[in-house]
């Protein structure tokens, strides 16, 4: 996914975040916050969240822990020695 479609994609999930909260205002606290059905409101923020999960850069592979696969990394190759002082007299 290029840089451009990421950027559109962010800039339309946060103008679409901030007017779901800012139509969350318009609701007393007594409404959102104190009734036991309140926490229905704040669902529709989770489809907000997971979007910037998605497009945060992933982290780096750890060289120490195995693959998805489950196959550990391949150990590095050893270095040749130099075999031209050894074949010197």
């Amino acid at each position: 996914m290029t840089s451009a479609i990421k950027r559109v994609i962010v800039i339309v999930n946060t103008i679409g975040f901030v007017a779901y909260l800012v139509w969350l205002m318009q609701f007393t606290t007594g409404e959102t916050m104190r009734s036991q059905d309140g926490i229905l409101y704040y669902v529709p923020c989770l489809p907000f969240l997971f979007v910037y999960m998605l497009l945060a850069p992933p982290k780096p592979a750890s060289k120490e822990h195995p693959d998805a696969s489950g196959n550990s990394p391949a150990p590095a190759a050893p270095a040749d020695k130099d075999t031209s002082e050894a074949s010197k007299p």
